[in-house]
């Protein structure tokens, strides 16, 4: 509690204040940034990984873009190295035409 009035005491200081429906006190886990947060750890949100399970492989140069999974990075061991077959899809000396390979497709469906 001690903390809580100091945050909402140095808040009244500089003439900010809380929206009471947009706050929440006393919460051991909450929903921030596509992350859950809570008990000194930062997980990633199981619904966001789901859609990342179910995505359809890409057709295009630019549906290749890493940009969901890349969020979600530091919960994947050797990511660059794991990712490194896609990313090379997208530099410039690559047609669009589709450069599907098996490396990108054990980069994309790992299971």
């Amino acid at each position: 509690m001690e903390h809580l009035r100091a945050a909402l005491g140095a808040l009244r200081r500089v003439g900010l204040m809380a929206n009471l429906k947009k706050c929440t006190v006393g919460r051991v886990e909450v929903r921030y940034l596509c992350f859950n947060l809570g008990h000194g750890q930062v997980r990633p949100q199981i619904d966001k990984t789901g859609a990342i399970a179910t995505c359809p492989r890409p057709k295009t140069k630019k549906e290749v873009r890493l940009g969901l999974v890349g969020y979600y990075r530091r919960f994947i061991p050797g990511y660059s190295n794991f990712t490194s077959p896609l990313t090379d899809l997208t530099k410039k000396e690559v047609p669009d035409t589709d450069q599907w390979r098996e490396q990108c497709q054990q980069a994309f469906y790992p299971g």
